[in-house]
């Protein structure tokens, strides 16, 4: 089977909301192919976004990440084989919300071509995922930036 030699591949859409002009509603959804298939991961965010200068805005965001128990073994499971090689106890989560996350964005239009990138992201592992063995620190943080040139 040809889906099963590509490692990871994914089809979703995904769904933005202004309920205002600076507040969105956003989600996506993911269905997983390859050696994750069946996989489903969904995710939730509410994003406020604030200019605080002419050419630099700011966005916060809030939101969880549900997924389906494919998805969720597929990540986070421990089977009978992987226990043998690793160690770990076999263990099967459910389905269920997997994170909940907060997100910071810092966004600086430098010029026409030139523009940073910042950001802070901050997730919360819950239900059967944060216990799995593989788990160890349920709480994540990741700080990114990038300098981008537009043509």
């Amino acid at each position: 089977d040809v889906g099963d030699s590509v490692d990871m591949g994914a089809v979703g859409g995904f769904f933005k909301y202004n309920l205002t002009e600076e507040l969105q509603l956003t989600t996506d959804l993911s269905i997983y192919t390859g050696r994750f298939r069946g996989g489903a991961l969904a995710d939730l965010d509410v994003r406020k976004y604030t200019r605080v200068a002419p050419h630099q805005s700011i966005a916060l965001w809030s939101g969880l990440t549900w997924g389906n128990r494919d998805f969720a073994q597929s990540q986070y499971g421990v089977t009978p084989d992987q226990s043998l090689n690793s160690g770990f106890p076999v263990y099967s989560p459910t389905a269920g919300v997997e994170d909940v996350h907060l997100g910071l964005n810092w966004r600086w239009e430098i010029s026409s071509s030139w523009m940073m990138n910042s950001g802070v992201y901050a997730t919360h592992l819950t239900g059967s995922v944060a216990g799995s063995p593989q788990i160890a620190q349920p709480n994540n943080v990741s700080v990114s930036i990038g300098l981008v040139y537009r043509l």
